[in-house]
């Protein structure tokens, strides 16, 4: 499922659900910041596609797998905590977690790509030391997908620092049972099972069976303090946007007990050094990136916060056709590998018209949508414009000339060309900038009636707004009026040629006359 937030964009990867977490170093030898580390593990033949996945160790942030990020077939990756580093096909690096991960009770969550629900989540785990605060964010969702029994973790007690847990057999889940604790981590490769595994707890004796022997007593350590209590924080699911798009964002918070709370303040850092202190802002992010988004909210003495990631990638959008006249549309190309939504946006032609195109109209990959001039109101005769919400032009369309009724303006790389039979919904073989410039079927030119040099409107076109220093936004396409300038010239070559010939013969009369009063007047 692919999620909108304002012209945001939206995907959904349809992959193998065969990818696991197979390995976990949560307590390493010494200080445990920058050394804890994640293995997943795709058993399956084929590569797994993970662009947009969260994994989510618990309590200490969202890991948003790279976009494009593929993991090869029975291949490795392992996600280094809280550590900067520069990712590749084996390792990737979670340098936006907040916290570390527990030592006596935790649990890893992975997700793939359209939010968090019994539907994405592909496998889980927990792990736990009786008598310690229990940490199981994200349990009654994997139960509820079938991923795990209620109630039931991986027992770490006599667990040893510098050890880890993982997958007995690699890439063969089910239950706590198929996990347990190596002395010798081995994230990155195979687990090895044998002399460097440390075997699990016994199981307690029933009920009734007196001990072999008496132990002496022990006095039992102090219970562990319990985690402050905080507010639940909800800023959204991760989304794809486009730079230039209106981003809508919605907090939500939740009370001690689980219920929805009207939260006092609602704080959004945009990662971008923009802020806002609403609940529901909305965001322009003006250049290409990824950004996390973070959500404060607070409650009188309580407070609770929550990431979002949003990965922003430049606008691909561009007009492709446009037929003039009440009955005609304007057609848009999306040339992006992503569904975008083009909300926000909005068209101006030379009239002044405008038309704000609405939210939530979204454009599939490498696809059109047609917006019908019964719509729009947008009826050009010599141009239009596109532009994103921030009023910086994305594309722009040139044409001269007038066009028989039927008849549309087809892009050409830079150029519009006449179409005979104009194909709305329909991809273009070539885009803006294209060096092959081949029309689908051109009307032949003879056929068009010749007609002034387009003028602007009284009080000339709409400003248009300027771009930031730096924007990535490509440039507003050269007007074509020279290019048809040459095609007038062109069609009236044919008339042209017959006059030529009758006045080089002309002169030629006239130079021969002249000779020969020359050579009389010699003779006399």
């Amino acid at each position: 499922m692919l999620a909108v937030l304002g012209n945001s964009i939206f995907l959904t990867n349809f992959v193998s659900a065969s990818v696991v977490i197979n390995e976990i170093l949560f307590d390493p030898s010494g200080t445990d910041t920058g050394l804890e580390k994640i293995e997943i593990y795709n058993p399956d033949a084929t590569a797994a596609d993970m662009g947009g996945w969260e994994l989510y160790p618990d309590g200490i942030g969202y890991f948003p797998f790279p976009v494009g990020f593929s993991l090869a077939a029975q291949s490795f990756v392992t996600i280094h905590l809280r550590t900067s580093g520069t990712n590749d096909a084996a390792n990737l690096y979670h340098s936006a977690a907040s916290l570390n991960m527990g030592n006596s009770s935790g649990s890893v969550a992975l997700f793939r790509f359209g939010g968090r629900t019994k539907d994405t989540i592909v496998d889980f785990v927990r792990y736990h030391k009786p008598g310690s605060s229990e940490k199981k964010t994200w349990e009654s969702t994997a139960v509820e997908a079938g991923l795990w029994a209620a109630g039931t973790y991986f027992d770490i007690s006599g667990f040893s620092e510098g050890s880890s847990i993982g997958l007995t057999a690699d890439g063969v889940r089910g239950s706590a049972a198929s996990w347990q604790a190596f002395a010798s981590p081995s994230l990155g490769s195979a687990n090895a099972v044998g002399s460097g595994s440390i075997p699990p707890p016994p199981p307690a004796a029933p009920e009734g069976t007196p001990p072999a022997s008496e132990p002496a007593p022990v006095p039992a350590p102090p219970p562990a303090p319990p985690p402050a209590p905080s507010l639940g924080a909800d800023a959204g699911p991760d989304a794809l946007a486009i730079a230039g798009a209106i981003i809508q964002f919605n907090g939500l918070a939740f009370g001690l007990d689980g219920k929805p709370l009207d939260a006092t303040r609602y704080f959004w850092n945009f990662g971008d050094g923009s802020t806002q202190e609403k609940q529901s802002p909305t965001h322009i992010f003006h250049f290409p990136g990824t950004y996390y988004v973070n959500l404060l909210v607070q409650s009188g003495h309580y407070a609770g916060s929550d990431w979002r990631t949003v990965s922003v990638l430049p606008a691909e959008i561009s007009i492709s056709e446009v037929q003039p006249g009440e009955n005609g549309f304007i057609e848009l190309t999306n040339a992006s590998a992503a569904r975008v939504d083009v909300g926000g946006m909005f068209l101006t032609d030379d009239r002044r018209a405008v038309f704000r195109i609405p939210q939530d109209t979204v454009v599939g990959s490498k696809s059109t949508v047609v917006l019908p001039a019964l719509n729009t109101h947008i009826v050009p005769t010599t141009y239009v414009d596109l532009r994103d919400a921030r009023g910086v032009t994305l594309d722009a369309a040139r044409f001269s000339g007038m066009l028989p009724p039927g008849v549309s303006w087809e892009r050409d790389g830079y150029e519009f060309r006449p179409q005979s039979n104009p194909t709305p919904g329909k991809l273009p073989p070539s885009s803006p900038g294209a060096s092959a410039v081949t029309p689908r079927v051109s009307v032949a030119s003879p056929s068009l009636p010749a007609s002034p040099k387009p003028q602007p409107p009284p009080g000339g076109p709409p400003v248009e707004p300027q771009a930031p220093v730096g924007s990535s936004l490509p440039p507003a396409p050269p007007p074509t009026i020279a290019r048809k300038t040459e095609q007038s010239a062109l069609i009236g070559s044919a008339g042209v040629k017959p006059y030529a010939f009758l006045g080089a013969s002309v002169v030629l009369g006239l130079l021969t006359a002249a000779g020969m009063v020359v050579l009389k007047r010699k003779a006399f």
